[in-house]
């Protein structure tokens, strides 16, 4: 992968930090997942939290009917909502 060459072609004898994100793990090379030191996981947003995620961006929607769906989507992501 081109992040990978990147990555190779850094200088060992510098400090380096590189940042990523994904939602999908599962599909990246397991060469590049092993050249970095620490991962940080975001699990996904409890009932509030989806709730208050649909305020900002349901909001065409009444608050009650926002929290029924807050309730209903366990499992779902920020993005899924």
């Amino acid at each position: 992968s081109v992040l990978l060459r990147q990555l190779d072609g850094f200088d060992p004898a510098r400090r380096s930090v590189v940042i990523a994100a994904t939602n999908r793990k599962q599909d990246l090379d397991p060469a590049l997942l092993s050249r970095f030191d620490a991962a940080v996981r975001f699990d996904l947003p409890d009932p509030p939290t989806r709730e208050a995620i649909l305020q900002r961006y349901a909001r065409q929607l009444a608050p009650q009917e926002r929290a029924a769906l807050a309730r209903a989507t366990d499992g779902a992501s920020g993005r899924d909502l």
